[in-house]
């Protein structure tokens, strides 16, 4: 692993901390937030504020990850795809994000697909207590707020790369993503007007 970042010890005061997970090999490392500590505790947009900044390092991290998705979700031949990850809100929900985008999908649309996620991760939980008691266990020691899809980390983000590349279009073609693979995922996934999906 490239990044070493130091996890602080029970009772460390630190007010947060990064810890970067590999998640199969290259360049597919994705970041999870803890937060300790008062400092998080109090402030109102310090869970927005995290995961925001999670989901940038995602970007970098990940860009191997999302650009072999988008070829995926332009090949005919490989649909219909379904993405998702552990919880379904951290790295599915910034793919769905990008890709929502890329189909000119409103932000609003966007944030608030985001967070239809949040009532479900009581059931999720309770799913894993069951079927994976030690994933239920990592989940549960997070802070809940960690656990949450506040649409405003999601209006962040896409803000954010609209600030750095242009659109998030420009996010996509500079981690390799070709023109043709963008016009064939918006070929593969819309609908044409007038059109019902079958």
């Amino acid at each position: 692993m490239p990044l070493a970042v130091s996890t602080p010890e029970k009772g460390d005061d630190r007010s947060g901390f990064l810890e970067l997970i590999h998640s199969g090999g290259g360049e597919q490392m994705f970041a999870l937030a803890y937060l300790v500590g008062q400092t998080y505790g109090s402030c109102r947009h310090a869970a927005e504020q995290v995961l925001f900044r999670n989901y940038q390092a995602m970007l970098v991290e990940g860009r191997a990850c999302i650009a072999g998705t988008l070829a995926i979700l332009a090949d005919e031949a490989q649909q219909p795809a379904v993405f998702f990850c552990a919880a379904g809100k951290d790295r599915t929900g910034v793919l769905a994000a990008l890709v929502l985008s890329l189909l000119s999908v409103s932000d609003e649309d966007v944030a608030s697909d985001y967070h239809r996620t949040d009532p479900h991760m009581d059931a999720l939980i309770a799913w894993l207590r069951t079927h994976d008691p030690g994933q239920a266990d990592a989940m549960v020691a997070h802070p809940p707020k960690m656990l949450s899809t506040p649409p405003e980390a999601i209006y962040l983000l896409l803000a954010d790369i609209r600030a750095r590349f242009g659109s998030v279009e420009g996010y996509v073609r500079s981690v390799g993503v070709t023109e043709e693979t963008v016009a064939n995922v918006r070929s593969e996934l819309l609908t044409p007007s007038g059109v019902t999906a079958g």
